[in-house]
């Protein structure tokens, strides 16, 4: 049994008229618990890589937080999943016309997510089945990050869900934003998205690699959407393993593939390359020729850096806020990198309440 709520966290009302948005975001919504750590200790016994991904079994996932609980005692409960990292930012830069679609489990941890949804003043369209909310255990030392998750409802979100509920907006969308890790077992609704709303329409759908693992695992299928989107992120690992599985010698040959595979006339696709404090490559073109842009990251010294876990998804948020007030690209990056930049310097995906975004831009 499943059940469906459109929610708008700006009211207490389950089932309330709101105003149309102009993105959508897909992903896998999660309740992320961050634990500081201050040894390699736990890392070492689960066999956890210090700044890296991975997806476990439910049981391992509460063996690795029980234990990180009991040894450093200090955690915190957030919102977590990339694309629902991304629809926080951009309410707090102020941007709430948007709505994120996801599933969450009928369970303790489902209502948590519900309520600091609520707090956060993102729409959001939760499909909420009778299994476990997906959750992610954030293991921080310094600026590196391990995060282990158990996907759980998240991973079940059903077409008929989107199909349901999209259809009551779909003439006012401009931008439909799916996260990466949305792919598995999800790529009837990826495939529903483009058909529908971005095959020869004046829309943009945007997507992001995630992560490595996702590109390794699911080569099919990422690459297929990355080849389809018109907006591609991600940073140089994701796109070398890209270019790896692909059979392509190098990232020359990646970024020639999938723009000069562009089919859309009317613009150029665009792939946006991060690399920690390296400057952005951003490449913009298709069958008549390609554009290559190098945007330099603000400097942030390595004592203020206290955890990049939401590092790529606020720059993504910082980058769509641009893009929906109408700027190029390089204000978009420009801006992203900002938001990045600051967000680094918080636990968490978080950005300062108070936040002027125009003195940002």
């Amino acid at each position: 049994m499943t059940h469906t709520n459109l929610h708008s966290e700006a009211s207490n009302s389950q089932n309330i008229s709101m105003k149309a948005p102009n993105l959508l975001l897909f992903g896998n919504p999660l309740l992320d618990v961050t634990v500081k750590v201050s040894d390699d200790e736990l890392l070492k016994k689960y066999n956890l890589d210090r700044n890296g991904q991975a997806e476990v079994s439910l049981d391992k996932l509460t063996n690795i937080f029980n234990d990180a609980r009991a040894r450093y005692r200090t955690f915190k409960y957030s919102l977590g999943g990339s694309s629902l990292n991304s629809a926080r930012i951009l309410a707090t830069l102020g941007q709430r016309n948007l709505l994120f679609f996801g599933a969450i489990g009928n369970d303790q941890n489902g209502k948590v997510v519900r309520e600091i949804l609520k707090r956060s003043g993102v729409n959001s369209c939760l499909q909420e089945l009778n299994t476990r909310t997906g959750t992610c255990v954030c293991l921080y030392q310094g600026s590196d990050r391990s995060l282990i998750a158990n996907i759980g409802a998240a991973l079940k979100c059903e077409k008929s869900h989107i199909e349901a509920n999209i259809s009551k907006f779909e003439t006012d969308v401009e931008y439909y934003y799916i996260e990466g890790f949305f792919i598995p077992e999800k790529m009837d609704i990826c495939r529903y998205l483009y058909n529908k709303y971005s095959q020869n329409l004046n829309t943009l759908l945007i997507t992001n690699l995630n992560a490595p693992y996702i590109v390794k695992n699911f080569q099919k299928d990422i690459t297929w959407l990355v080849k389809k989107a018109d907006i591609v992120f991600g940073n140089r690992d994701e796109f070398e393993e890209l270019a790896s599985i692909n059979g392509l010698a190098s990232m020359d040959d990646l970024i020639a593939d999938l723009l000069g595979g562009y089919t859309k006339t009317h613009r150029q696709k665009v792939i946006i390359i991060t690399d920690g404090s390296n400057p952005v490559l951003c490449y913009e073109g298709n069958v008549n020729g390609i554009e290559t842009n190098i945007i330099e990251v603000p400097k942030v010294k390595h004592d203020k850096i206290i955890d990049t876990t939401g590092a790529g998804d606020s720059f993504v948020s910082g980058f769509l806020y641009a893009l929906m007030k109408g700027s190029d690209m390089r204000q978009c990056i420009e801006l992203g990198c900002k938001i990045s930049s600051i967000v680094i310097q918080t636990i968490g995906c978080n950005l300062p309440k108070n936040i002027n975004v125009e003195e940002l831009s």
